[in-house]
């Protein structure tokens, strides 16, 4: 079976073309992947800094840590007092949010005045010096998106310029098919 000069032409282009589309997937899936390890590697961070802190959690230093992160903070102390980062008040999540499996990753989401955040619950331990209180880290999700979209952008504009490249390249195979095609034609004649 004899394969025509167009195919011949246009399937690696379409080998290519797929090529182009899984690497670029693969390559912005990879991408957003790392860049939420990165936001959760920081929540962990604060957590831990949170966890091993040898002074007093109050109002100055919540504001100074959402200052650093980004994220917002409420702090309930073993006493019920509270301290928060937030303007207005609201309603903690509700326990059983906080599940095993949400540990490891940045948090379960919340909604808390029509904003959305990952929220992680970070219970104070001895010898810490806020022991029997609870830091309830609030990350907002607009910054995670903005962080993955920081991420994948890369990759997409790759995929358009490959997929430029690509039917640029096609339609130049097509008019070398036509021209000759055309050469064909006047040689039989």
């Amino acid at each position: 079976m004899r394969i025509g000069i167009r195919y011949r032409l246009l399937l690696p282009l379409g080998l290519l073309l797929l090529g182009v589309s899984g690497a670029s997937i693969w390559s912005a899936h990879v991408a957003a992947e790392r860049a939420e390890e990165r936001v959760a590697a920081q929540v962990r961070n604060i957590s831990t800094t949170l966890s091993n802190a040898t002074f007093p959690l109050n109002q100055i230093v919540l504001e100074q840590m959402k200052q650093l992160s980004g994220a917002e903070f409420t702090f309930i102390s073993a006493e019920e007092s509270t301290f928060s980062t937030f303007t207005q008040a609201h309603d903690l999540p509700a326990e059983q949010l906080f599940t095993q499996e949400s540990q490891g990753k940045i948090g379960p989401r919340v909604v808390l005045s029509g904003q959305g955040y990952r929220c992680r619950r970070l219970p104070l331990r001895e010898p810490q010096r806020n022991a029997g209180g609870t830091v309830y880290i609030f990350y907002p999700e607009a910054l995670l998106n903005e962080a993955i979209d920081d991420a994948v952008r890369p990759s997409f504009l790759g995929f358009i310029f490959g997929l430029c490249a690509v039917v640029l390249t096609f339609g130049i195979g097509q008019r070398l098919v036509g021209r000759i095609r055309e050469v064909e034609k006047r040689t039989r004649q």
